[in-house]
């Protein structure tokens, strides 16, 4: 999120249906691979790039997001490489999603997802913890704090 010209970053983990809010994070320290899976989402998943001398493009939700992958030690250039883009489906009335698809490893595609955080959950059934399945009780924690989230304010 942009508050003028400081990134404020939000990030929420969901850990045996404990929700932990992570502000002000140490971005310089290692990342487990939930976060970077989430954080090369964000790289694909984003019509933002860089022009000229640095000058960041694409909507300032968009410029938040790429620079956050930044802040956090990947390159989205680097992750776009690794991922070429192959087509985008863009969000419409009714569908509150924006979907790229990508070429994946060993022959495979990779499909980023972005959108509202009650449309994804629908379509979620599993944690990115190996074998948890998606409880009502972790959708509720998440959509619980995705509205304290858009409650912050600027301080």
């Amino acid at each position: 999120m942009y508050f003028g010209d400081q990134i404020v970053h939000h990030f929420a983990q969901i850990d045996g249906g404990l929700a932990t809010l992570l502000i002000g994070h140490d971005w310089s320290a290692p990342h487990g691979e939930g976060l970077r899976s989430l954080l090369q989402i964000l790289a694909l998943c984003n019509e933002a790039g860089v022009e000229g001398e640095g000058q960041l493009t694409g909507s300032p939700t968009e410029q938040a997001l790429f620079d956050l992958v930044r802040r956090c030690g990947l390159d989205p250039d680097e992750v776009r490489r690794a991922h070429p883009f192959l087509e985008m489906h863009q969000r419409a009335e009714g569908r509150p999603l924006l979907s790229t698809l990508h070429h994946g490893a060993d022959e495979q595609r990779l499909v980023a997802v972005k959108g509202s955080p009650g449309a994804l959950l629908e379509r979620c059934d599993w944690l990115l913890e190996p074998g948890r399945a998606l409880a009502k009780a972790d959708r509720d924690a998440i959509l619980s704090l995705n509205e304290q989230l858009s409650g912050i304010q600027e301080a």
